[in-house]
């Protein structure tokens, strides 16, 4: 606890000194990524008879974690059991600087996990690579080739495995229960009015306009669209319109590598959003909402549809028994995009651990990487104990057992009371993928978003920059920017208003050194497609 107190004390005092030094660089996107197959032979068993008692300094540079203990839930203890280890957690308070400020001062823990992209050029400095910790502690540690392609860095080493990663030939697999990520992006909708209005057809984002319309007649003070913070909904309408780009945000067109907003399906995403705006369907005040002022509008009534992770359905209602409210909320099972939607997969892994050179015990720390890597350590990590939260079916699929089931339901208490997920560090995507089948409309969704993917393109992960070098600073910019601009975008009062906004931002875009940086994208890629190819 005195070294959590210390950590966070010395993160603010550097924040407000201003010492940034390890921060500019880079994208900070976050999303899902994917990351190795929990059942694939040669993983490494994880098992060893060194189970002695060792506790691990842990830094979560995630400040909407779950969890910030270990131990005392039923996964957490039993992960103990099987490695010897404790883990002494001190979770980010603000994850895009906190950890920039331990890095620049040095005052690191034993182990970091981190999914901050623009983070990873600087941290690497201060760990070691996993290929000399798995030589020296863990030679039976085997990671798949294309894992360890994926997590390469510049410098030829690899310093974690992320984590919900799975191969396209995973993907192409008949796996009937392997299902996308609860976060990702589900249009939700009230069914109480969608009775009101006769149960009208929802097929197609004519429809949904139609609808949303018909709403803002009938009830002109509802958020008859409430998109919600983070480009979290907007991602919605994005794989509806059927970008070209991932979460790396860049696409490669003719031998070139250029930023999302060139994508004539950009435009249409915005255009159709600004004209929502325009029909009084989205209202202004839920453009600048925060998160928290988002899910008091739904959970008083106050929205139609809202577009946000899987779950919000099952939050909102619970909220409406408990409020005694007469209203459901349910999720928009198809892609109103039709065959035009879908969305490309460039993620080589979300979030990993990293070993730093403070760790005192760096061969413990690397034996239970390898543990949570292994079969037994992901379905630990991941579905909990089996006979107590799951069951296996004869097809070796697990099958909640009651008591799960309900905790399902309120995902964030799942994991804060049985500890699974929490320490799902290393677990796969298809392992994920597969607990998170529950046979509901959920899983019909998450498996329409799975079967969704147009193409995998993880060569975009290695053509945006991360190293310490001005074109890291111009991409982390123009990110940055265009992010502050989509408002612009969906408020604008005309359609020449739009047009005048998409082409200011562009402009200064360009100004930033979009076009430099897209050329240099593009000579990256030359060199480094063959990789995947």
């Amino acid at each position: 606890m005195k070294k959590r107190v210390l950590l966070v004390a010395l993160s603010l005092i550097l924040i407000f000194s201003m010492i940034f030094t390890s921060c500019g660089k880079g994208n900070g996107t976050q999303t899902d990524g994917q990351s190795g197959e929990s059942t694939q032979s040669g993983e490494g068993s994880g098992k060893g008879d060194d189970t002695k008692p060792v506790e691990l300094s842990l830094f979560i540079n995630m400040d909407w974690y779950w969890v910030d203990s270990f131990g005392g839930r039923p996964v957490d203890d039993e992960i103990t059991k099987k490695t010897g280890v404790t883990l002494d957690v001190t979770k980010a308070a603000d994850q895009q600087q906190q950890l920039a400020v331990l890095i620049g001062s040095g005052d690191l823990p034993d182990m970091v996990y981190n999914g901050t992209k623009k983070l990873e050029p600087e941290l690497i400095n201060h760990c070691y690579p996993y290929n000399e910790l798995i030589e020296k502690y863990a030679p039976d540690f085997e990671v798949d080739p294309i894992v360890v392609a994926n997590n390469t860095m510049p410098d030829g080493n690899f310093y974690c495995i992320k984590n919900n990663y799975s191969t396209p030939e995973e993907y192409a697999e008949e796996n009937p229960q392997f299902v996308a990520t609860p976060g990702a992006s589900t249009l939700h909708i009230r069914e109480d009015i969608m009775k009101e209005l006769g149960n009208p057809d929802l097929n197609t984002l004519e429809d949904l306009e139609d609808i949303l319309i018909k709403v803002t007649e009938k009830y002109p003070d509802m958020n008859a669209l409430a998109l919600g913070p983070d480009g979290y909904g907007e991602s919605y309408f994005k794989n509806m319109f059927g970008l070209k780009s991932g979460s790396c945000e860049v696409y490669e067109e003719d031998g070139k590598i250029n930023f999302m907003v060139r994508d004539p399906k950009y435009i249409e995403t915005y255009k159709y959003l600004n004209r929502l705006y325009r029909e009084g369907c989205i209202k202004p005040e839920s453009l600048i909402y925060k998160y928290e002022d988002y899910q008091q509008a739904i959970t008083s009534g106050n929205v139609f549809a809202a577009a946000r992770a899987v779950d919000e359905s099952g939050k909102a209602n619970r909220a409406f028994n408990e409020a005694g409210f007469p209203y459901e909320m349910k999720i928009v099972n198809n892609m109103l995009g039709g065959e035009e939607g879908g969305t490309v997969n460039d993620n080589i892994g979300w979030a990993g651990i990293y070993i730093t050179k403070n760790c005192k015990h760096p061969d413990k720390a690397i034996k239970f990487v390898q543990f949570l890597r292994s079969d037994e350590g992901q379905k630990l990590s991941c579905w909990g104990i089996e006979g107590e939260h799951y069951t296996l079916t004869p097809e070796g699929y697990p099958e909640m057992t009651s008591e799960m089931k309900e905790l399902y339901k309120d995902y964030d208490n799942m994991v804060r009371t049985v500890g699974n997920m929490a320490w799902a560090f290393a677990v796969s995507e298809k392992t994920e993928g597969v607990w998170n089948y529950t046979g509901d409309e959920t899983s019909d969704w998450l498996r329409t978003v799975k079967d969704s993917v147009k193409e995998f393109r993880p060569v975009y992960n290695f053509v945006v920059p991360k190293e310490d070098i001005d074109e890291t600073t111009i991409y982390s910019k123009i990110v940055d920017f265009e992010k502050t601009q989509t408002v612009k975008l969906i408020s604008a009062e005309t359609e020449e208003e739009f047009k005048a906004a998409y082409d200011d931002m562009v402009k200064k875009l360009e100004a930033m050194g979009l076009c430099e940086l897209e050329d240099w994208m593009t000579n990256k890629y030359n060199e480094i497609k063959d990789r995947y190819e």
